[in-house]
């Protein structure tokens, strides 16, 4: 999938067709909430050298509310992510540096969303939409027991067994809905985003960007 910030070409290409649509509705929009749960590819871009990550989930729970009759929506939300790997770590403590190759960890992370959505013919059961935003979020990566190797145990005892950091991310994604009932629905979508970390002190005191494409199956409510 294409980087998030060609999905704002998109949107505001298209926006006058999602106005010509909407207008003819007479009915106020209702505000919807929904739970996301999928999969997740996730892949270090710098330092993909230092960093694997494998695939992961990512579970969400979202609120859109309707601008007027024009397709758009405010979006927000509250995600949680998680995945595996191995990495190449590096701690300098105030007394020594300690050093191992390809240790196991786990990262995951909470983080929140603000976004736009625009829904494309919602006077169909079944609509596309797109939509884009930015988040942000606490990372936090923790080592499994291979960080204790011998030479690590023989260097002190300072090392730090699990590391956290701010990250601040940008997304887009593409999905469609399928209208049920008046009341509630299912959604499909695919989420990318691409997360910036502040330096971690386990990996060189360097930060860590990584993308994320998640493949989700909703759950939505209007109320």
């Amino acid at each position: 999938m294409e980087k998030p910030f060609g999905f704002l070409i998109i949107i505001f290409a298209t926006f006058a067709q999602a106005q010509t649509i909407q207008l003819h509705r007479e009915k106020p929009r209702p505000m919807a909430g929904s739970i996301n749960l999928g999969t997740a590819q996730f892949n270090a871009l710098n330092p993909s050298s230092d960093f694997k990550m494998n695939n992961g989930i990512f579970l969400s729970l979202d609120g859109e509310k309707p601008f007027s009759y024009l397709g758009l929506y405010l979006e927000a939300g509250i995600s949680y992510l998680k995945t595996s790997g191995q990495a190449n770590y590096y701690f300098t403590s105030t007394t020594a540096n300690y050093s191992a190759t390809n240790v196991d960890f786990n990262a995951e992370e909470v983080q929140g969303s603000f976004g736009i959505r625009v829904k494309f013919l919602e006077h169909l059961s079944l609509h596309p939409y797109l939509g884009c935003g930015i988040s942000g979020g606490y990372f936090q990566v923790t080592y499994g027991n291979g960080l204790q190797t011998a030479k690590v145990l023989a260097t002190g005892e300072d090392y730090k067994t699990y590391d956290g950091v701010l990250d601040f991310s940008t997304y887009g994604e593409v999905g469609a809905e399928l209208e049920l009932s008046n009341s509630y629905g299912i959604r499909v979508l695919d989420r990318y985003s691409e997360g910036n970390t502040r330096p971690l002190e386990t990996l060189r005191k360097q930060p860590l960007r990584f993308s994320a494409n998640a493949y989700l199956l909703s759950l939505y409510a209007k109320f």
